[in-house]
């Protein structure tokens, strides 16, 4: 079971994805981080969300304070986690107005904004295109 462990309120909060093992009814020491990434500690307040058909994928957009939004996909199969920046220059309360939707058999990650296409991330690949259809 993946678990966000909240490490400080703020407008953009620090947290770090975790795993509680259930069959051992423990939770594992390591988070589950972004190897890419210059830190395990990310920010950023949860706006939407969206999991792919067969339940692997969650994606899981986040709003920030003083950056452009970033998508955490985070493979339950493998406990591996990508954050993909997203190229849209919108301030935060906008940010958390922005709406995740899965299309072509869970291939793009369409990013959509007041009912338009904002951005298209490419789900195996993780490239985005800004302002796509």
């Amino acid at each position: 079971m993946y678990l966000i462990e909240h490490l400080a309120a703020a407008p953009s909060p620090r947290y770090r994805v975790r795993v509680f093992d259930v069959a051992a009814s423990r939770l594992l020491q390591q988070s589950v981080i972004d190897k890419a990434a210059s830190a395990a500690i990310m920010r950023g307040e949860p706006a939407t969300r969206a999991t792919s058909s067969d339940g692997r994928w969650a994606y899981t957009l986040y709003a920030r304070q003083k950056h452009a939004p970033f998508v955490h996909a985070l493979d339950t199969s493998r406990r591996q986690a990508f954050c993909i920046d997203l190229p849209l220059d919108i301030r935060r309360p906008a940010q958390m107005q922005l709406r995740l939707r899965l299309r072509g058999g869970d291939s793009e990650l369409v990013v959509r904004q007041a009912g338009a296409v904002a951005a298209v991330l490419d789900t195996k690949t993780f490239v985005v295109r800004g302002q796509a259809g």
